[in-house]
Parts: structure tokens; C-alpha cells; sequence
């Protein structure tokens, strides 16, 4: 529901407002929001986690104009941002450092500074798999500035990071910069697959990082490998294998459950071995029952798989 209508006399109004008033009154070309509707559906989005310890933040990469900011603010949200830019405009608009999220795909040494002292900051995520692409000149120049300017932090990379850009120079530079938390992509060690999948990276990538890694000091607690399970065509034995792979290279494996994307070549794979129709029920895409309806991988694997990636932590 919004407040754009139209009048008796055909003129398209905001909140009662003939838009065209507006235009004579500020020019032209204007943004125009109703602040009763974006009041309404603040309320519509808060009032059922009423009650629930949570914090909702407003993405500001949908919107940054300070009046949208400033209203967000004053009914209790935070804000998401992704630059030092984004960051200076939430302060300015009132709302708390506290309630504030700091993310996105990279950041520059300036920008992680700026997040320490304004915001107080102690931990930062990359969560992009692009963070090393380029490393030599994207990473590793980052890293040389923020150890040059003699900054402390906590850095993680919640989602993978690709294992061929982790040289010894990568490594070592991550671990100086104290990176608490690394993901690699693994998926699988079943090499057929992942050229059908179109992957870069195979296990000898991902070996290789392990060992680098490791020489730079970090150790199966920091180190994650991501695994996946219920793929088309792939049963228990398959993740296993790839599980204990994960393991005797000194990495603390995740599982993964496949959840396939609706048309990608991939989905109308899962759609031809599914026993039930995905095409037409989204529902079923879902990744915590997608892995049954292939009947590779039953609930009773499913879960001795996950205790195995468990054992040892």
C-alpha cells in the first residue's frame, strides 16, 4: 500500500500532494517520497518482531537521502553501509554508531580507519570471493597501507575466498593484519564435476593454500573449508570423501546444502532428477529438503555426515 493516487481531476498526487504543485514549486527533475508510507511500512516490518531482541538496519545502498535517513533513524533503525561515504552520511543523519553495520565487498585503508574511530569498529568482514582478485594489486596494497598506518583490527572472510590467490605473500600479509576468520571453497574433490560446473579451482588449489596458510601461522580453528552435499548426482560417499580431504589438509569443514538457481543449467538438472516438481514450487528449492528429492543423500546421511564434519572441533 502507498500514498501516490490519483485526484478527481486526474492528477497524480502524493499523500494528497498533486505532484505537479511540486514540480512548479522545486523544479524539475525531483524525488518525491511519502514519508506516510515509508512510516507504515517501517511499522508493517517492526511490529511482528516486536518482543524479539533484533536490530533491523536500512541498506543504505537502496537509498541515501538524508531525509529517508533521518526518518529511519528516529523510528529505531540502524543503518548498512558499504564506504566511509555511506558511513559519514548515517552519522550525519542521527543515527547511532551502534547501530550501524559495516559491510560490503571491499574497503580501502582510509575507509577501515575512519570505521575504527567513528564507529568504534573491532571487526571487519569481507564478504566477497573478488577480496583476492588481483591480489598483488588489490589485497596486498590494502594490507601494506593498514600495516603502515599501524591499524588494529579483527578481519574475517565469512563467504569463500578464492584458494589460487592465496600465495605465500597473501598468507602472511592476512596473517599480519589478523584475519581471525578465513573460508575456502572446496565443494568437492570429485575433479569431473567441477569442470562440468565450470570451476577454476580444484583440490591441488586448494592444498596449496592449506600449506601457505598454514606457514604464515593460522590454524584449523581459523580455517574453514566450504563442502557441498545433495548436488545432482552426488551421494554421501562423494562429500565424505571431500569432508575428510578438508580435514587432512588442516581445515575445519562446513557443510553446504545444495540449493539450486532457478535457470542456471544446473537447476534443470536438479529439476530432471527431482521426484517432486521444483519448476513450479519454489518452496521445494529450499536447501534444508532440496537434498531429498534427488534420493542420493537421506535424512539419516545427511546428519552423520554433518556429525562427522563436527568430530574433532
Amino acid at each position: 500500500m502507498h500514498d501516490f493516487t490519483y485526484d478527481d481531476g486526474g492528477r497524480l498526487c502524493c499523500a494528497e500532494v498533486p505532484l505537479e504543485r511540486i514540480a512548479r514549486e522545486v523544479g524539475t527533475p525531483v524525488y518525491c517520497y511519502s514519508l506516510p508510507t515509508l512510516r507504515r511500512h517501517i511499522q508493517a516490518f517492526e511490529e511482528p518482531l516486536a518482543g524479539i531482541d533484533h536490530q533491523t538496519c536500512f541498506a543504505m545502498k537502496a537509498n541515501s537521502n538524508m531525509a529517508i535517513l533521518t526518518l529511519m533513524g528516529r523510528h529505531g533503525l540502524g543503518a548498512d553501509v558499504v564506504s566511509g561515504g555511506e558511513l559519514f552520511r548515517a552519522l550525519k543523519a542521527g543515527i547511532p554508531a551502534s547501530k550501524i553495520v559495516y559491510s560490503g565487498v571491499g574497503k580501502r585503508a582510509d575507509e577501515i580507519e575512519y570505521a575504527l574511530f567513528e564507529l568504534g569498529a573491532e571487526d571487519f568482514a569481507f564478504t566477497d570471493d573478488a577480496l583476492l582478485l588481483d591480489a598483488p594489486h588489490h589485497f596486498e596494497k590494502i594490507a601494506d597501507e593498514f600495516l603502515r598506518r599501524g591499524l588494529q583490527a579483527r578481519f574475517h572472510t565469512p563467504n569463500s575466498v578464492f584458494s589460487s590467490a592465496i600465495s605465500p605473500s597473501v598468507a602472511e600479509k592476512m596473517r599480519a593484519m589478523n584475519f581471525q576468520t578465513i573460508r575456502l571453497s572446496l565443494e568437492t574433490t570429485n575433479a569431473e564435476r567441477l569442470r562440468a560446473m565450470n570451476r577454476k579451482m580444484f583440490p591441488p588449489h586448494f592444498e596449496t593454500a592449506m600449506k601457505n596458510l598454514r606457514a604464515a601461522g593460522f590454524g584449523r580453528k581459523e580455517i574453514g573449508a566450504y563442502i557441498m552435499a545433495g548436488m545432482p548426482g552426488q551421494d554421501a560417499d562423494e562429500t565424505l570423501e571431500a569432508i575428510e580431504f578438508a580435514k587432512a589438509c588442516g581445515a575445519r569443514p562446513h557443510l553446504a546444502e545444495y540449493s539450486p538457481i532457478p535457470g542456471t543449467r544446473a537447476f534443470f538438472e536438479a529439476a530432471a532428477i527431482s521426484r517432486l516438481d521444483i519448476r513450479s514450487e519454489p518452496l521445494l528449492h529450499n536447501n534444508s529438503i532440496f537434498y531429498l528429492l534427488g534420493g542420493a543423500i537421506d535424512m539419516a546421511a545427511m546428519e552423520e555426515l554433518k556429525r562427522v564434519c563436527a568430530m574433532n572441533d
